[in-house]
């Protein structure tokens, strides 16, 4: 029942992996939700929760900045400090918080 809508996909330097910023939709019962996900560059999202952050708002409301520092270490900015999930470490890379 659950879906997800990619809002837009940002690759670190060396092009090893993506951060994936999306809309989780599981039906009219629940509200918008911002999630972050953290894969390899030639994978394509699947229909799972994110694995380096969530929140309850519309990826248009939060406006997320995402900025790869290194190869493994990615900064999100914006991030609500309340966000049901913020992991620190993510597939071997490195997640920060602003």
């Amino acid at each position: 029942m659950c879906g997800n809508q990619v809002f837009k996909e940002i690759y670190s330097p060396g092009n090893k992996y993506k951060a994936v910023v999306f809309q989780r939709d599981c039906g009219a019962t629940t509200g918008f939700s911002t999630q972050v996900s953290v894969i390899n560059s030639n994978e394509i999202l699947e229909n799972e929760g994110g694995n380096a952050y969530i929140a309850d708002n519309h990826p248009n409301e939060t406006k997320l900045q995402l900025t790869w520092l290194s190869e493994r270490s990615l900064e999100i900015s914006n991030s609500d400090p309340e966000a049901l999930t913020r992991n620190n470490d993510v597939k071997g890379v490195s997640v920060t918080y602003k």
